[in-house]
């Protein structure tokens, strides 16, 4: 299955907070769904693009199983 990157905002303690995931899913649809369901906050703001293939990458890091992810970064 292709591997997702996907970014959600939302608001917390009235202040704007990002976190950066990589899914592995079918879709950019299902890699969504996947993230926003371990989200506390409902985001106002995702977005989902595919990751391309590239050497030594976080997504060539031991790969990543199907219906698996990863948080990368929180902001």
């Amino acid at each position: 299955m292709p591997i997702w990157t996907v970014r959600a905002t939302w608001l917390e303690d009235e202040a704007q907070v990002s976190e950066t995931w990589e899914v592995n899913a079918q879709t950019a649809h299902e890699a969504i769904e996947d993230i926003t369901s371990h989200i506390a906050f409902s985001p106002h703001h995702v977005e989902a693009s595919l990751n391309a293939p590239s050497a030594g990458g976080p997504s060539d890091e031991g790969g990543l199983p199907p219906g698996q992810m990863r948080r990368l970064e929180k902001s």
